[in-house]
């Protein structure tokens, strides 16, 4: 009990004391907590603004970038379209003088030649249709001949039928073969009545035979000035028959398949008489096969010559002058003027025997 008296009991200023400085320790303690997390925010924040204006920076320096190549693509295209629009314009000053009327002529012979095409596919499909269709009507048709009337109760086997159907198609192909011949004929007289009024028109004309290969040339008096042998269209692309005018002339034509001719006369759209063709505008690239089908038909529609004849006709028949294609035979006695034989070797290959050039080496 004595010792527990000698300690010394706290005193409540003691305890106040020791309260209020556990008080202020937290108090410290906190504050300093608060310091350093307003610290740690103030860092955080500042690094993400740096990150922010880093990336702000990188973006604009893509822009720019962009920008820059954008603008670089924009100029170089520009560059190349004035390079063009200048090659354009220079081609049309220096180009060869008819260059832009060859060129159209092209185009234009281009677009007859599928016309042409298409008429024949069209002709084709239409001359089959019709004769199925006539087939069939003669079969079903009660006023069909005797000869080719079936009755129902006398066909009593599949054979029987077929053959009846034949016997019919065979009467109706008749028929055609009749009407056809009767067309031809009226088709002729009426080319020859054409002709005659060119005869009487034209102060100078051209007819071209297609039976016989000939382009002949007529005084107004009615006789012959010249007698051409000539190749005109194959059969799937024949020369068109009718009345026509010579309506454009060409030195050098540019014809279907990137060819040229020579002294081509123009008497219908894409129709021509023309020199042998060329593979180059060079009078040394003549087509020797072209050369040596002279007197078949062997064009795309056009009438071919030898260089003689086409220059013959380009110097001395006019634009105007009246041109006839018939499908009929030339007058007894008419011959073309003889074509002269070309010489089969590397000299003289793509050369025409008859083209007056100094360089020719059929002139040496």
């Amino acid at each position: 009990m004595a010792n527990n008296e000698n300690i010394r009991q706290p005193s409540a200023f003691d305890v106040l004391n020791s309260a209020f400085a556990e008080q202020d320790e937290e108090m410290k303690n906190r504050a300093e907590v608060e310091r350093m997390r307003k610290i740690y925010d103030m860092q955080q924040t500042k690094k993400a603004a740096v990150a922010a204006e880093k990336t702000e920076k990188a973006g604009q320096e893509d822009d720019g970038d962009e920008a820059s190549d954008g603008g670089c693509l924009g100029w170089f295209f520009k560059v190349l379209l004035v390079l063009f629009l200048a090659a354009v314009l220079a081609w049309i000053i220096f180009m060869p003088s008819g260059s832009l009327k060859e060129l159209w002529s092209y185009i234009e012979g281009r677009i007859v030649t599928v016309s042409h095409a298409v008429t024949h596919s069209e002709k084709a499909a239409d001359t089959e249709t019709a004769s199925t269709l006539s087939a069939e009507k003669a079969v079903n048709n009660d006023s069909a001949p005797s000869t080719t009337q079936a009755n129902p109760t006398e066909i009593t086997t599949v054979t029987e039928a077929a053959a009846t159907v034949a016997t019919t198609a065979a009467a109706v192909t008749t028929a055609k073969q009749t009407k056809a011949a009767a067309t031809t004929v009226a088709s002729q007289q009426s080319d020859t009545a054409g002709q005659e009024d060119i005869a009487d028109e034209a102060s100078q004309h051209i007819v071209v035979y297609l039976k016989s290969q000939l382009a002949v040339v007529y005084e107004p008096s009615g006789e012959i000035a010249k007698a051409f042998i000539c190749s005109t269209g194959k059969a799937s692309t024949p020369t068109r028959t009718g009345n026509y005018k010579i309506r454009a002339k060409y030195r050098w034509r540019l014809m279907i398949g990137n060819c040229y001719t020579q002294y081509a006369s123009s008497f219908s759209s894409g129709y021509l008489l023309h020199s042998i063709p060329y593979n180059k505008r060079n009078a040394g690239t003549m087509s020797n096969a072209s050369y040596d089908k002279l007197g078949n038909p062997a064009s795309s529609g056009c009438v071919r010559l030898c260089f003689r004849d086409s220059k013959w006709i380009y110097d001395n028949c006019p634009i105007g002058t009246g041109v006839r294609v018939t499908d009929e035979f030339a007058p007894d006695g008419v011959y073309g003027e003889a074509i002269p034989a070309r010489i089969d070797d590397a000299a003289h290959s793509g050369w025409d025997p008859t083209d007056d050039a100094p360089e020719n080496p059929y002139n040496n």
